[in-house]
């Protein structure tokens, strides 16, 4: 599937209806590339500053079916952080949410969590999404 782009907040609300925001997913992967990614590019080239973040989450595609894999992609990557699994650590999602702030679209758990670090957060300023399984 190509990649979808969410820009306004009726396309958020619609994908995370879809996606039953996340509830019993589970984030498998978070990703993070500077520059274009390719190894074989220059460190120097113009896009060295940027960087792309991409979350891959294993949600069910509806009450009690299959899981899919949706991949978010954080194009201008502003922020994130990921928390490491612990002891304690349950990767269960109960609930996410994609918050849009200043021109950055945040993946979080709660608002409130955006910028600490108890929980895993990532912000762009632009984001798509796609079904990796497909």
């Amino acid at each position: 599937m190509d990649w979808q782009l969410l820009t306004t907040d009726e396309e958020i609300t619609a994908f995370l209806g879809d996606v039953y925001g996340f509830h019993d997913g589970y984030l498998r992967a978070a990703h993070v590339v500077f520059g274009s990614g390719d190894p074989q590019a220059s460190p120097y080239g113009d896009d060295r500053h940027k960087a792309v973040g991409r979350l891959s989450i294993d949600t069910p595609s509806g009450p009690h079916s299959r899981m899919r894999l949706i991949e978010l992609r954080f194009e201008d990557l502003v922020a994130c952080h990921v928390r490491p699994a612990g002891a304690a650590y349950d990767p269960t999602i109960l609930e996410a949410d994609i918050i849009r702030r200043d021109d950055v679209y945040y993946w979080c758990l709660a608002e409130s969590l955006i910028g600490g670090t108890d929980s895993t957060w990532m912000g762009g300023r632009r984001l798509s999404w796609r079904v990796a399984d497909e």
